[in-house]
């Protein structure tokens, strides 16, 4: 039985996951995987509302999370959402490859708001997906903050949904990766934004930062078709595995 927690989480993150994924073998392996690697600190880059983080929350995961929205509206719902919550900061900001400012383009759902030029594929999917506005934010690079929010020693897990920009983000966390356990991140199978590299690029790209893949999550699908469109992968440090 699917909980009104997991609909809602599904329904407001604007992906189509697999019910049994979700609730099942998804909430298994993350526990498992944060408990192998001893994981204290979540670096949740691309956090909406939060709903990554509370999922995390829900399935037991306690320790520290630095939730990242550089979009001001969604920021504030953000913020909200993290004083429920203990160990739980919300940052303004995006991450990206250099630090100063953008214009980020503002999805009607909020969830699939991104840097990058959207395609004609992911809006006629998902017709909330389209650009209704712009905003100027700012960027960071991971390395310009990491020792903000992570302790020297810390076992940190980097999860990025930041739609098409991944490789921007890694680019800008050159020096932190040697300080990051695991990184999750979203693999396009067909072509979402203009400019993002799809799933063999995004593994052969990884292996070349040190890091190998080591677990995949369903993710956006055409359950009309069966077709899916994008996977989350998890990549761990290749000196831990």
């Amino acid at each position: 039985m699917i909980s009104s927690f997991v609909l809602n989480f599904i329904k407001r993150r604007g992906v189509a996951f697999y019910k049994a994924g979700v609730t099942d073998k998804t909430s298994i392996n993350y526990r498992k995987i944060f408990d192998h690697f001893k994981i204290d600190t979540l670096l949740d880059v691309g956090a909406n509302e939060g709903q990554y983080a509370m999922a995390m929350k829900k399935w037991g995961y306690s320790n520290k999370i630095v939730s990242f929205e550089p979009v001001e509206a969604v920021y504030k719902k953000l913020s909200a959402n993290t004083r429920e919550g203990n160990n739980w900061e919300a940052i303004n900001i995006a991450l990206g490859d250099k630090d100063g400012e953008e214009y980020i383009n503002v999805s009607q759902n909020t969830v699939s708001s991104s840097l990058l030029e959207m395609l004609p594929a992911h809006v006629k999917q998902e017709a909330g997906s389209a650009y209704i506005t712009k905003e100027k934010i700012t960027v960071r690079k991971l390395d310009s903050i990491f020792n903000t929010y992570s302790k020297p020693g810390s076992s940190v897990y980097l999860k990025l949904d930041v739609q098409g920009f991944e490789k921007n983000v890694i680019e800008g966390a050159s020096d932190s990766l040697k300080n990051i356990k695991l990184i999750q991140l979203e693999m396009a199978i067909v072509p979402l934004y203009k400019g993002e590299l799809l799933l063999a690029d995004m593994i052969n790209y990884m292996n070349g930062k040190g890091f190998v893949l080591y677990n995949l999550i369903p993710g956006f699908n055409n359950f009309e078709t069966g077709q899916q469109f994008q996977t989350d992968g998890i990549f761990v440090r290749n000196d831990l595995v």
